[in-house]
């Protein structure tokens, strides 16, 4: 066998990738609450167009960031979201993912932190405009907000088990 007998392919980022993100809760807590889009109202302040998912979480559950990345903005009172953190993954094309409604200054990262998938961010709280304790979870694109359950499924994230 020569060398000319062996074909290897390049590994595309986006064959590579799905192995490597990881859902922002930990496994058996993957339980969508709220969907993305056009809602009921919730709340007297509560948005009817949600920009993101929520997963119902015990008070105090870890968050956790989905992939690689680097945090672009943390906020202890980010009006609506609450106290949140904000990484941008610049392998996965540039998108920005938010982790929202944590406990106030709960966060374990700063701005221009690198993380990697499955680094705790923060704990789940009940900051900002919600009815219960939860992640709220939003992706965007281009800085426009896309269904995040579509993306995480199209991208066969995984379980992450602590």
């Amino acid at each position: 066998m020569t060398a000319n007998d062996v074909r290897q392919e390049p590994i595309e980022v986006q064959e590579y990738a799905p192995a490597w993100i990881v859902y922002p809760v930990d496994a058996g807590f993957e339980v969508v609450s709220s969907d993305f889009g056009w809602r009921a109202k919730a709340c007297n302040l509560c948005s009817t167009n949600h920009q993101g998912i929520d997963f119902i979480q015990p008070k105090g559950s870890t968050i956790r960031a989905i992939f690689y990345g680097k945090v672009v903005d943390v906020e202890n009172d980010g009006g609506g979201l609450g106290s949140f953190v904000l990484i941008e993954h610049g392998d996965l094309g540039g998108i920005e993912t938010v982790y929202a409604h944590m406990i106030r200054g709960s966060q374990k990262v700063k701005v221009g932190d690198s993380v990697i998938p499955g680094q705790v961010l923060g704990k789940v709280g009940m900051t900002g405009i919600t009815t219960a304790y939860h992640l709220h979870f939003g992706i965007y694109v281009d800085g426009r907000t896309i269904d995040p359950e579509i993306w995480l499924k199209s991208h066969k994230v995984k379980r992450f088990d602590g």
